[in-house]
């Protein structure tokens, strides 16, 4: 399944199966020698909400959170029969969220995520900085100062705003940021273009620079609101390079709402990797 162009292998394992996760994502996410994805996403029991999702990236780490694939989740939660309201509550590693599915003859073809609170604080993003917070502030990395911003919407996140977000060097300036060790649990970094819509490019801990983040699109957005550019309650439409996503942020919690579409299904032979 993909939303905005952020594509996930999904594994049910509602019936019960142990598999070797961090191994079978490094494997079956490769393009060219697997299935090809961002990832992969492991459906499981909850005993607090309607299931569990687990998430692995690319590089076979577990993730905390992904906005994008949550809205797929709760689609194949919907579309399988498994819930039968449009309203699911999901596990993550970052607590349960809660998904508004809208459906159209049968099936969930959007969805709306409350992702919670935007953390600012430099303890809970994990970032080391000397002040309680690191909003907009100029920091040097490679040589070259940037503006930055700091959050967490369930994972890291460093926000830079640009002029252009396309000639922006993403990759080169997240291999500085991430070696400076400023960000003890990784990040995700965001060049983010400011204008009637937000032109947004992302690199991912574990994944690389994707089509598309959930969470990552939430984080410019509390980045623009935090900063003056937008405005706190109002629809704040994020361009990535697989899509738009629409969010709204408000002074307690942040709505993310987007696509999700499945785009096969099919069998893998997992004895090997139990």
């Amino acid at each position: 399944m993909q939303g905005c162009g952020n594509d996930y292998i999904f594994i049910d394992c509602l019936r019960g199966g142990k598999y070797d996760f961090k191994r079978l994502s490094a494997l079956l996410s490769d393009r060219h020698k697997g299935v090809g994805g961002d990832g992969l996403i492991a459906i499981c029991g909850s005993s607090v909400a309607d299931a569990k999702m687990r998430i692995f990236n690319l590089d076979g780490s577990e993730g905390k959170m992904c906005g994008n694939g949550l809205r797929c989740f709760g689609k194949y939660l919907f579309d399988s029969g498994i819930v039968k309201s449009p309203c699911i509550k999901v596990e993550t590693l970052s607590g349960v969220k809660t998904i508004r599915l809208y459906i159209k003859n049968g099936k969930a073809v959007k969805a709306k995520i409350n992702m919670g609170t935007v953390e600012t604080d430099c303890r809970a993003v994990p970032v080391f900085f000397g002040e309680k917070s690191c909003l907009g502030e100029t920091v040097r990395f490679g040589g070259e100062n940037y503006d930055i911003t700091a959050i967490s919407v369930g994972n890291p996140h460093c926000v830079i705003f640009t002029e252009n977000a396309e000639n922006f060097p993403l990759e080169k300036v997240y291999k500085e940021v991430v070696g400076s060790g400023m960000f003890p649990d990784g990040v995700n970094l965001e060049a983010a273009e400011l204008g009637k819509t937000i032109k947004m490019r992302v690199f991912e801990r574990g994944s690389g620079e994707t089509m598309s983040c959930g969470t990552g699109a939430c984080a410019v957005a509390a980045a623009a609101v935090i900063g003056g550019y937008r405005d706190y309650n109002k629809t704040i439409k994020i361009s990535l390079r697989g899509g738009t996503l629409e969010v709204t942020v408000t002074k307690k919690n942040v709505y993310l709402c987007g696509d999700c579409k499945e785009v096969f299904r099919g069998e893998l032979n997992l004895e090997n990797f139990k």
